[in-house]
């Protein structure tokens, strides 16, 4: 993007989503240099209209234009604008340094660049010693400055911030704010400033842009808004919070008279007059107590504590009217402490942590016991105890006979590739699953396996894979074929079998922490300039790989152990002679429980050193939340 323009140009900007219009005819210009706030109530359009700015929605109306060049035609990596979100979008696998360089990085600017620019940036925003920490290790004041130097790292013609101020405390606001005006003046840039606090627009802004319902209904410097408020929203936002019924008494040039439940007041008149039924706006300020037969009667209903100033609200002859002055407050006294007379059992047990929730844990506990954790010790026993021979007699036999220990190769060839596979074509489904309108539906039909069960899939396998089934038939039609492709009874038909009852855990599994990346971390990484496959380098993976290392474990688990697909589908005494047959034929063609028991336990230990191997890969990547805010 072009950085030497002059003028960036919004030309009857409209967005709609179905029936609803969140931005109508928006028209606005804003010059190099210049400080610009989106003010208005939630639901006004402010921040659409940002994000039609910086390419992250598509305009159902108008244009864009910087300079003479229309942008909104343009996707947001290729505008090259710098966005600061309202929850900040750091990459949480990131340092600072790599958070900060990673627009630069995606523009594939040289090492040197990157680190001289990157220095630039976080001496801007004074930071340079935290520079190798991750954001969640870092504070909300720290991190929004991150989100501001990674914005500003690549010299972008426009500076977007999205109400970056509203996850702070009210100190840390007020010290922000300097911090992104002294910024800003620096840069000599565009920024357009989302809020809907009017202090923070009237402190930060050359101009003032109020929003109400997708319509712009006052564009000016702050001074002007605040002091001369066109229309009565506006008026409400600028600070006069108070509309009083009142009748027009006398006019002259712009200022009125009007009678208020017997008071008679003066203003300048703001709108058009029609009738001598008026309603005035007074700010909270303006208003004070005075005695009664006094001003406008009223009835105060509650008053609050603000430091320097008590707030109340009265009732008067209209609406409640808001009003502020100084005064004293006489606090009660604390009430007395109760004594101690007898605490009931079940709260000295919950002060033990032994509460109601605790003890419904203990059935839970007991059936893990009996349905478990006891058949796994006394299989483990009975593993030591063979009929004959030796106390370790059941594994010598198992790694001496060719025809046992074989099968856990044979098993980890079917249930490794299957496991892959599975993750494999999970990942691009779920990505594109999540951005579907009826994501419940198609999430339902790729499930639908798992109700079938593994013999019934074996069934259907058998009657359509078969040399007389549908598959080989419409092949041989075809003339693709001319005799059937042997599809079962052999290593693919276990394949297929695990692939189709596999795949819907490894879906659900990866969809879910799909969904739990925060979308903004994505759009971060647009706005920077990186491409899709970039994004999905980046910023997607990393944040998936550790979930997909459970995601493998578990499917893994479930693949090892395949026992119906590879006696149905398979060839059972050959290539897919598994380890669970193994264990089925020393159980029950053979009757040796020890034998059998000892292959359990030998197949547990195999799918445990594979578990251990995963989860300790997994250690090397990031494992933090998956959002872009605070840690």
């Amino acid at each position: 993007m072009e950085q030497s323009f002059q003028t960036l140009r919004l030309d009857r900007v409209g967005r709609a989503f179905g029936t609803l219009n969140a931005l109508r005819d928006l028209s606005l210009e804003v010059n190099r240099g210049e400080f610009v706030a989106l003010l208005g109530p939630s639901g006004c359009g402010k921040s659409t209209a940002l994000n039609c700015i910086a390419g992250l929605l598509p305009t159902t109306a108008g244009s864009i234009w910087l300079d003479d060049r229309r942008i909104d035609t343009l996707s947001p990596e290729d505008r090259g604008f710098g966005m600061v979100f309202q929850n900040y979008a750091l990459f949480p696998h990131m340092n600072v340094r790599d958070n900060v360089g990673f627009g630069l990085k995606m523009r594939g600017r040289p090492k040197d660049e990157i680190a001289r620019r990157v220095d630039a940036a976080l001496a801007t925003v004074r930071l340079e010693s935290q520079a190798m920490k991750l954001p969640g290790q870092m504070s909300g004041g720290q991190q929004q400055r991150v989100a501001i130097a990674r914005a500003i790292a690549i010299e972008p013609p426009l500076v977007l911030m999205d109400e970056p101020l509203s996850n702070l405390d009210a100190k840390l606001r007020l010290e922000m704010r300097h911090e992104i005006r002294r910024i800003h003046q620096g840069l000599g840039s565009i920024t357009i400033y989302v809020t809907h606090d009017q202090d923070e627009a009237l402190s930060l802004a050359d101009r003032i842009v109020v929003l109400r319902d997708g319509m712009i209904r006052q564009v000016g410097a702050p001074e002007e808004l605040y002091q001369r408020p066109a229309h009565l929203d506006v008026a409400d936002f600028m600070g006069f919070r108070n509309r009083l019924g009142g009748r027009l008494v006398s006019r002259e040039g712009d200022r009125a008279m009007v009678d208020i439940g017997g008071a008679t007041i003066g203003g300048v008149i703001r709108d058009e007059i029609a009738g001598d039924k008026v309603v005035a706006a007074i700010r909270a300020d303006d208003l004070s107590a005075v005695g009664e037969g006094q001003g406008v009667p009223a009835t105060v209903e509650a008053i609050e504590y603000r430091g320097r100033h008590f707030f109340g609200q009265a009732r008067g002859p209209g609406r409640p009217a808001r009003l502020s002055g100084g005064g004293a407050l006489v606090s009660a006294s604390e009430p007395l402490a109760h004594a101690d007379v007898g605490t009931p059992l079940r709260l000295r047990l919950a002060a033990r942590g032994l509460d109601a929730v605790t003890l419904l844990v203990l059935p839970a506990m007991a059936l893990v016991i009996g349905l478990f954790v006891y058949p796994f010790l006394y299989g483990f026993w009975l593993s030591f105890h063979p009929k004959d021979g030796s106390t370790l007699g059941n594994y010598l036999t198992f790694f001496s006979d060719p025809f046992l220990y074989e099968t856990i190769g044979k098993t980890l060839w079917i249930a490794l590739p299957v496991t892959i596979f599975n993750i494999l074509i999970s990942i691009p489904i779920a990505f594109r699953v999540r951005l579907m309108k009826r994501q419940r539906l198609l999430t339902t039909i790729l499930v639908l396996p798992i109700t079938l069960g593994t013999v019934l899939v074996a069934e259907g396998l058998l009657n359509y894979m078969g040399p007389q089934g549908w598959f080989n038939r419409v092949l041989m039609t075809l003339g693709v074929i001319s005799s059937p492709v042997k599809l079962i009874h052999n290593y693919w038909g276990v394949v297929l079998s695990l692939v189709i009852t596999g795949f819907p855990f490894a879906f659900l599994l990866t969809l879910s922490y799909v969904t739990g990346i925060d979308p903004a971390l994505e759009q971060a990484a647009a706005t920077l300039g990186a491409r899709a496959w970039q994004r999905f380098r980046y910023v997607f993976l990393p944040l998936l790989l550790p979930g997909l290392a459970i995601t493998f474990c578990l499917v893994f688990v479930q693949a090892f152990s395949v026992f119906p697909s590879a006696v149905l589908l398979g060839a059972p005494a050959g290539p897919t002679r598994v380890i669970s047959i193994a264990a089925y034929e020393a159980a029950f063609e053979k009757y040796d429980y020890s034998l059998a028991s000892a292959i359990a336990i030998i197949m547990g230990l195999v799918q445990l050193v594979i578990v251990v191997m995963v989860l300790a890969t997994r250690g090397l990547f990031y494992r933090g939340p998956a959002a872009g805010a605070k840690g």
